[in-house]
């Protein structure tokens, strides 16, 4: 694990207290699970952070991967990206994921309208410049798995396995 973060969903972005993130440095020591249960008590959303991915042989990968624990009725910021893919699975629970131009993270209603809902074991893949956004508006916590790769095409990513 790279780093951890706790994200209070009742504050606004950059509000004191609203994001606190603890790097592999100093969470050393510490009783992860016990803190996550602490953090999740609270009801704040929990992010684990996984950046220095490296085969066997210590060769970085590119990629990042971040499980993402959100509370129930908690809507993540619409945000898009410009030069990575992001593939987000549903390992528990279910949320709803939405591509819009325009909407706000209190539009719960046209969100849940215009959105599709993703159960367990679907996917969604978040293409480059598209606004978009998962909300976790089921009873309980949600848990995902999202994997971002940076830009470049199927051929020079895939098409060198051999036998």
């Amino acid at each position: 694990m790279a780093s951890i973060a706790f994200i209070d969903p009742a504050k606004k972005p950059r509000e004191a207290g609203q994001f606190t993130h603890f790097s592999a440095e100093q969470l050393a020591g510490r009783d992860i699970a016990l803190l996550v249960a602490e953090y999740t008590a609270k009801r704040f959303e929990i992010r684990i952070y996984f950046k220095e991915i490296r085969t066997q042989e210590g060769v970085k990968v590119p990629a990042k991967v971040i499980i993402t624990y959100m509370p129930a009725g908690h809507v993540q910021p619409f945000h898009w990206h410009e030069d990575l893919y992001e593939v987000i699975t549903v390992d528990e629970s279910e949320v709803i994921a939405i591509d819009h131009p325009s909407l706000q993270e209190t539009d719960i209603e046209e969100i849940r309208r215009l959105g599709t809902i993703l159960r367990e074991g679907d996917m969604v893949v978040q293409s480059t410049g598209t606004r978009h956004t998962i909300a976790n508006l089921s009873n309980g916590y949600a848990r995902t798995t999202c994997v971002q790769t940076p830009i470049t095409s199927y051929e020079d990513s895939f098409g060198d396995w051999k036998r």
